[in-house]
């Protein structure tokens, strides 16, 4: 993991950009720590939806909140095709009864 730019501090919540190399691709990210925290401490990943990225206000809500009341670490990645690894190439999202193409249940697999 590779921390990027630089933090930013607001109502006791550090945010760092981070990227992590994949397989084909960087996977951005963002993580939430206390402000002045050291040591270790539990880290919850929080996904977005669907259709979401990283920035989803209610991934930043969640994240926050555990941040604040609980001290934990929180960090969102975008998902293939979503946030800042949405392409020109990337399709719209298919219909709700169609079903998932190969290519991007190949991608999602890779991923995780």
């Amino acid at each position: 993991m590779d921390l990027a730019g630089d933090a930013t501090t607001s109502h006791g919540v550090v945010e760092r950009r981070f990227e992590i190399a994949g397989q084909d691709e960087a996977v951005p990210g963002l993580l939430w720590t206390p402000e002045g925290a050291t040591g270790v401490r539990p880290l919850v990943l929080v996904g977005h939806g669907g259709s979401g990225d990283k920035r989803m206000p209610y991934v930043l809500s969640i994240a926050r909140r555990l941040v604040r009341h609980r001290g934990w670490a929180v960090a969102a990645i975008d998902g293939p095709g979503h946030g800042e690894r949405a392409s020109a190439t990337t399709s719209p999202p298919p219909a709700p009864e169609a079903s998932l193409p190969r290519t991007f249940v190949e991608q999602v697999a890779a991923a995780a």
